[in-house]
């Protein structure tokens, strides 16, 4: 659109400069023939109409024949050059109204090359936002995909944690099963059957005591309070293990504990919450 509209603006100023030059030679050319006229009242011209009247006159019998034709021959050609000269003004009057009219469609095609500049600069500005935008867009994106990297990778490291601990926790619970302690100490089960009345058999049962004791009871416990009382084995909920006697939901007694680490510790407890 805008080399377009050059172009015409273009051609319509060499329109009206081709239409000045013609304005200019025929107002130039109505100029002299006016001048002309003047000099023709003074100064005869050498022309064939001139020979003519010349020969016309020498032949007139009387002064006023020859003072007739020469007025009838000043009138012709003043009359010629009347409407020679008044075909000069119309034609200087067409050339006006074609120079106006050219000169309001430049007009015109300025004000729409200005529109199509102005658009033309709100593209470059919205093209220039556009663009600073997906590089921003693109940073953001590297920047997310350096973090999903790298969380993938945390993601990994935590499985293999995850895995060795849980390698771990089945050694210990294992080691803690099958690892006799002290004779009073029970291996996997429990040895003594308190009163049936007073106390059931859990298992696998979810249990919350005090302290940090929660987690996966089974082995003997009190119908009155639903805690461990007697021997039992707790699976916390941090993947320790202790297996061992209770009392009033309280590990009392000979016991054993085993950590997820691996540790593992054996003896007598007193109360411990």
């Amino acid at each position: 659109d805008l080399s377009e509209a050059q172009l015409q603006l273009q051609h319509c100023e060499g329109q009206i400069a081709d239409l000045e030059r013609q304005k200019k030679a025929l107002l130039e050319e109505q100029y002299e023939t006016n001048s002309a006229n003047a000099e023709t009242a003074t100064e005869p011209q050498e022309c064939l109409a001139c020979q003519a009247w010349e020969r016309k006159w020498k032949s007139a019998d009387t002064l006023q024949q020859r003072q007739e034709e020469e007025t009838q021959l000043t009138q012709e050609r003043l009359a010629q050059e009347t409407a020679h000269a008044k075909d000069l003004q119309s034609q200087v009057h067409e050339l006006t109204a074609q120079t106006t009219t050219l000169s309001s469609e430049l007009d015109l095609l300025r004000v729409q090359l200005s529109n199509i500049q102005a658009r033309e600069s709100t593209y470059k500005s919205e093209l220039s936002q556009q663009s600073d935008r997906l590089l921003e867009l693109e940073d953001s994106n590297s920047s997310l995909k350096r973090q999903v990297t790298q969380l993938q990778r945390q993601e990994r490291d935590l499985q293999h944690e995850l895995s060795e601990a849980q390698q771990q926790a089945a050694e210990a619970a294992t080691a803690v099963a099958t690892t006799p302690t002290v004779s009073s100490i029970p291996t996997s089960a429990p040895l003594a059957l308190p009163n049936p009345e007073t106390h059931y058999l859990a298992l696998e049962k979810e249990w919350t005591g005090s302290g940090d004791l929660m987690g996966i009871y089974t082995g003997w416990m009190k119908k009155s309070s639903n805690n461990p009382d007697g021997d039992g084995t707790l699976r916390l909920d941090d993947g320790a293990v202790y297996d061992g006697c209770w009392q009033h939901g309280l590990r009392h007694g000979q016991g054993v504990y085993a950590t997820v680490e691996g540790d593992v510790y054996r003896g007598e407890w007193t109360g411990s919450g």
